[in-house]
């Protein structure tokens, strides 16, 4: 084996791919017996994680790693076999798409309209 280390970080990888994919269907499954919908139950925005997901899979994975899980570009590149050159230049591009998609977004909540009072 060439790189022991690469292989740990593969499998890891793939167990927390498993664990997020079963995490998600517990929740689905969660919501679906208490009524509750998606939109409801998302944490954060969902216009960002709508556009996250719309993502290349290699940018969508760098972006997770780097944001949600915290690891520095060159975890990254050796979590997904790659260089930290790579990572740096995925996550460059997957910022500058996000960017385009997410031009017009406003993440403050719009204001409601009250009732005068009197």
């Amino acid at each position: 084996m060439d790189s022991p280390e690469a292989w740990l970080y593969r499998v890891a990888l793939n167990v927390m791919k498993r664990r997020l994919r079963r995490r998600a269907v517990e929740q689905r499954l969660f919501r679906r017996s208490h009524g509750e919908s998606a939109a409801s139950a998302t944490t954060g925005n969902p216009e960002v994680w709508d556009a996250v997901r719309g993502l290349p899979d290699r940018q969508r994975l760098a972006v997770v790693l780097r944001y949600i899980a915290d690891l520095t570009e060159a975890d990254i590149a050796l979590v997904m076999g790659v260089t930290r050159g790579t990572v740096a230049s995925s996550l460059a591009t997957a910022r500058a798409r996000l960017n385009g998609l997410l031009l017009d977004f406003d993440p403050t909540p719009e204001p409601t309209e009250e009732a005068p009072h009197g």
